[in-house]
């Protein structure tokens, strides 16, 4: 009995093997058999039926939300490096979670960037007022 279970699980991983590897090379056996390679993404926003307003509006909570998450990590990070008596992020003993929370915040703030950039064309282009 127990022979029999490990025999199918070892055909499975070599069927799920052999489809990786069909997809890997761009055989279309792998598609056919995970019908999840065929799906198509979704078009972005500027191909939906969205409203630049609306668009706009959504952008502008988006930013607003990171905002806020950039402000927390800002006190956690100061609050941290207040426990571990370090402030120099270049120091070898400076906090591991530190570190980590300010690689989050960098890129917290490049997103940020981005998105007031999305925002600026859709004001540029007449979609929405400035405030």
């Amino acid at each position: 009995m127990v022979g029999l279970i490990v025999k199918d699980s070892i055909n499975e991983l070599r069927t799920r093997s052999d489809a990786y590897w069909d997809q890997a090379a761009g055989s279309p056996a792998g598609r056919e058999r995970n019908p999840m390679l065929t799906a198509q993404a979704k078009p972005p926003a500027e191909a939906r039926d969205i409203r630049p307003s609306d668009r706009a509006t959504r952008l502008e909570a988006f930013a607003e939300t990171l905002r806020q998450s950039a402000t927390t990590l800002e006190k956690d990070i100061a609050a941290e490096e207040t426990v571990a008596h370090k402030k120099d992020p270049n120091a070898f003993d400076y906090p591991m979670t530190a570190r980590s929370m300010r690689g989050r915040l960098k890129n917290i703030r490049v997103s940020l960037q981005t998105i007031e950039t999305e925002i600026a064309k859709c004001i540029v282009a007449g979609t929405i007022r400035a405030a």
